[in-house]
C-alpha cells in the first residue's frame, strides 16, 4: 500500500510539473533566473558563512567566562617530609613524616579572562570584513555571469520563435501558391514544369519550417534549463523587443574601474596586504586581564552541602605576553604575503589590458552589428516592395513569372538578413553592456 500511495504521489508530480506554464518577460526570466539557480543560492551561503566568521571574530574581544566544579576523592594523602629542626629538634633526629588533607575535596571556581590588547585579533577582524566583502563581489559577479547567460539565451529563443513563425508564414503562402498552380494546371493554364517547381517551393518551406520548429523548441528548451526550469515546462515568450526599444550603452557610462573582475581583484590585493600587516603585528606583545572566584570544600565525609566547610578565595591579574622566537615562521609569512601582493599587481595589469581590449572590441561589434542590421533591414523593406510590385506586374503579364521568382528569392534572403541581423545586434548590445560593467536586469 505505501509502495503505491509513493507510486500515485511521484506520478502526480510528474504530471504537475509537465502542466506548469510560465509567461516570461526578458526580466521576468531573469528573476526566475537569478530565483532558481543553485550556483547563486550556495554563492549566497558562501556570503553568509563569510559574514558568520565575521561575527566570530568580533566574540574574541568579549569577556570568557568559564565554570567549574570538581570533586576530589584522595584515596592516599600525600606525604610530606618537614625537617626535625622545624619542629624544635635536633639535626640528628629523624624528619618528621606528616599527611595534611581530608578525605574529599570539592572546588567550584569562576575564571573569567578580558582582551585588552591582541594585535592577532585585530587584523583578524579587518581580514574577515574584507572577506565577506569579497564573497559579495563573487556573489555580483556569478549574477552578471547569470544574467548574460539567461539573456542571450532568451534572445537565442525569441529569435527562432520569430524565424519559425516566418517560415511558417512562407510555408503558407508557398502553400497556397502550389493550390492555386494546381487549379491553373487543372484548368490547362499552367505548365506541369512550373507547377513542379511551385510544389519543390513549398516542399523547401515545409522542411525549413519544420527545421525551424525543432531549432524553437531546442532553444526553449535550452533556456528552462538556464532558468532551472523542469525541462518538460511550457515557457511563452511575452518579449520580442525591436532595436528601437533597446537603450544603447555608451563608454562613457562606465569604465575598466567598474567591472567586477577588477574590484574582485583589487579585493584580494586588499586581503593580502592586511594579511602582511598581520605578520608583522604579530611580534608586538598581547594584554590580557584574568580573573578567578573559587569557593574549596575539605571534609572527611562527601557533603557539597554543608556549608561550614567552604572556604573562598580569589584573584585578580594582568598577562602581558611578548613573542620572543618562533623559528622565523613569521618572517616566512610575510615572505609569502609579499609574493601574492606581487601576483596580485600582475593580475590587476593584466585585467586592465585584457578588459580594455574587451570594451574597445565589443564597441566595435556593436557599431558593426547596428550598421548590419540597419542596412539588413533597409534591404528588406526595399524587397518587399520590389516582390510587392513584381506580383503586381505578374498578374498583369508584364513581366515574367521567373522574374517574380528572383524577387521572392531576394525577399526570403533579405528577411533571413534582417532576422539574423537583429538578433546579432542583441547580442553584440549585451556583449558591450558585459564589457561596460553596466549589465542591467532588464
Amino acid at each position: 500500500m505505501k509502495l503505491l500511495t509513493t507510486l500515485l504521489f511521484s506520478i502526480v508530480l510528474i504530471i504537475s510539473a509537465q502542466a506548469q506554464e510560465y509567461k516570461l518577460s526578458l526580466s521576468e526570466a531573469i528573476e526566475a533566473g537569478l530565483k532558481n539557480k543553485i550556483a547563486l543560492k550556495n554563492q549566497q551561503l558562501s556570503v553568509n558563512l563569510a559574514e558568520n566568521e565575521e561575527a566570530k571574530t568580533r566574540t574574541k574581544n568579549l569577556p570568557q567566562v568559564t565554570a567549574s566544579f570538581d570533586a576530589r576523592v584522595n584515596t592516599q594523602l600525600q606525604t610530606q617530609v618537614i625537617s626535625p629542626e622545624a619542629a624544635g629538634g635536633s639535626a640528628s633526629s629523624d624528619p618528621i613524616r606528616a599527611q595534611f588533607g581530608t578525605r574529599y575535596y570539592n572546588v567550584f571556581a569562576l575564571n573569567a579572562n578580558q582582551n585588552i590588547f591582541n594585535p592577532n585579533i585585530r587584523y583578524d577582524k579587518k581580514i574577515n570584513s574584507a572577506r565577506t566583502a569579497l564573497e559579495r563581489l563573487n556573489l555580483e559577479k556569478n549574477e552578471t555571469d547569470a544574467i548574460l547567460s539567461i539573456s542571450e539565451a532568451y534572445w537565442d529563443a525569441a529569435f527562432k520563435k520569430v524565424k519559425w513563425e516566418t517560415s511558417q508564414l512562407n510555408y503558407q503562402v508557398a502553400h497556397d501558391k502550389f493550390l492555386r498552380g494546381q487549379t491553373q494546371f487543372n484548368s490547362g493554364t499552367k505548365l506541369k514544369i512550373d507547377l513542379d517547381k511551385e510544389k519543390l517551393d513549398e516542399r523547401t518551406a515545409w522542411q525549413s519550417s519544420r527545421n525551424d520548429s525543432s531549432q524553437y523548441q531546442l532553444a526553449i528548451r535550452y533556456l528552462a534549463n538556464e532558468l532551472n526550469l523542469p525541462l518538460t515546462a511550457t515557457i511563452e515568450l511575452t518579449e520580442l523587443t525591436e532595436k528601437s526599444d533597446l537603450a544603447v550603452p555608451s563608454i562613457a557610462e562606465s569604465s575598466v574601474a567598474n567591472r567586477v573582475e577588477i574590484r574582485t581583484e583589487r579585493q584580494q590585493l586588499a586581503i593580502y596586504e592586511l594579511s602582511k600587516s598581520k605578520q608583522r603585528a604579530s611580534y608586538w606583545p598581547t594584554v590580557s586581564l584574568f580573573g578567578n572566584y573559587t569557593l574549596q570544600q575539605f571534609n572527611n565525609t562527601f557533603d557539597p552541602t554543608d556549608g561550614k566547610f567552604w572556604s573562598p578565595f580569589n584573584y585578580l591579574g594582568m598577562r602581558v605576553e611578548i613573542p620572543v622566537f618562533d623559528g622565523l615562521l613569521k618572517q616566512r609569512n610575510k615572505q609569502e604575503f609579499e609574493y601574492r601582493i606581487e601576483q596580485s599587481n600582475n593580475n590587476l595589469i593584466q585585467l586592465t589590458q585584457q578588459i580594455s581590449y574587451e570594451i574597445q572590441s565589443a564597441q566595435w561589434d556593436y557599431e558593426n552589428a547596428e550598421s548590419n542590421y540597419t542596412l539588413a533591414l533597409e534591404n528588406y523593406t526595399i524587397a518587399k516592395e520590389i516582390l510587392k510590385t513584381d506580383l503586381v506586374r505578374l498578374e498583369a503579364g508584364t513581366i515574367l513569372p521567373v522574374e517574380a521568382k528572383n524577387s521572392e528569392y531576394v525577399m526570403l534572403t533579405a528577411q533571413t538578413n534582417y532576422l539574423n541581423g537583429l538578433y546579432q545586434y542583441m547580442l553584440a548590445r549585451l556583449r558591450l553592456q558585459k564589457a561596460l560593467g553596466v549589465v542591467a536586469r532588464k
